[in-house]
C-alpha cells in the first residue's frame, strides 16, 4: 500500500507559525540558549509580522514557510530593545542570504533599533548552511552581514534526547523529522505519528500541552485518507 499511496501536502508552515505563536520563549531557549539569557521575560515582547510582510522586498507568491518579527526588551536596561526577525526555510534558495540582508537594512532603517536575524533551515540538503552576505566594491570589503543559523536534519541523530526533552521543541523538530524521512512512506508516518502521540501522553504534559503539539504534528505528519482512518480508529 505504502508504494501505491502518496502522502498529502503538509500544512509545515501553519504548523510552524502556530508553535511560534505559542511558544516563542521555548523556541528561544532551544535554539538560540545565550540569546534567549538575556531577554527580560517579564517584559511583554511584541509581534511585529504585519510591519515585517509590509517591507516584503519580494513577491511572496510561492512563498512557503514562516517568517516572524519580534520586539523584545534585554536585561541590560529597561529601554534596551532588540528586534528579532526569526525566518523558516524550507527549500533551497539562491538568493536567501542577500534577501535576509535586504530586510535587515529595511527593519534598520524603519525602526533605528538593533536587528539580529535568526535563520531555522528544514531542508534537508546537508552542504546548504547560508550564513552571511559579504559586499565588496573595487576590492574592498564594504560590509559583511551575519546572521544566525540553525539546521533541523542536524538533530537526526539526537532523535531519543528529542522526544525526552522538556522543551515542546524537542517534539517539534522530531516531529518535521519523521516527516521528511517518511515523505515518500505513508506507513512509515502513520507509525511515527502514532508513536508520536502515544508519547505526549505518556510524558504527563498539560492538556493545552497536549493540543498545541498535537496540532504541530496534524500539520507536519499528514496521512492520506486510507491510513488517517486507521489512525483515528
Amino acid at each position: 500500500m505504502a508504494n501505491l499511496i502518496s502522502t498529502p501536502r503538509s500544512h509545515a508552515d501553519e504548523a510552524w507559525k502556530g508553535a511560534l505563536d505559542v511558544y516563542f520563549r521555548e523556541f528561544m531557549q532551544f535554539f538560540y540558549q545565550e540569546i534567549a539569557a538575556q531577554i527580560a521575560w517579564d517584559a511583554q515582547y511584541q509581534t511585529l509580522d504585519k510591519e515585517l510582510q509590509s517591507l516584503s522586498v519580494k513577491s511572496q507568491v510561492g512563498k512557503k514557510f514562516v517568517d516572524k518579527l519580534l520586539r523584545v526588551r534585554l536585561k541590560s536596561g529597561a529601554t534596551c530593545f532588540v528586534l528579532l526577525h526569526v525566518e523558516f526555510q524550507g527549500h533551497y534558495e539562491v538568493d536567501f542570504a542577500q534577501r535576509l540582508f535586504e530586510y535587515f537594512y529595511r527593519l534598520y532603517d524603519r525602526y533605528r533599533q538593533p536587528v539580529l536575524t535568526m535563520a531555522v533551515l528544514t531542508d534537508e540538503r546537508c552542504n546548504w548552511r547560508p550564513k552571511s552576505y559579504p559586499m565588496q566594491v573595487c576590492g574592498h570589503k564594504v560590509n559583511h552581514f551575519h546572521f544566525l543559523t540553525s539546521k533541523l536534519i542536524d538533530y537526526r541523530a539526537q532523535r531519543a534526547t528529542l522526544l525526552e526533552h522538556a522543551n515542546p521543541f524537542g517534539t517539534i523538530v522530531a516531529a518535521h523529522l519523521a516527516a521528511l524521512e517518511t515523505r515518500t512512506d505513508p506507513n512509515a508516518r502513520y507509525q511515527h505519528k502514532f508513536a508520536l502521540m502515544r508519547q505526549l501522553y505518556q510524558k504527563g504534559l498539560t492538556r493545552e500541552a497536549i493540543f498545541n503539539l498535537c496540532h504541530f504534528i496534524e500539520g507536519v505528519l499528514t496521512l492520506p485518507k486510507e491510513f488517517e482512518i486507521i489512525y483515528n480508529s
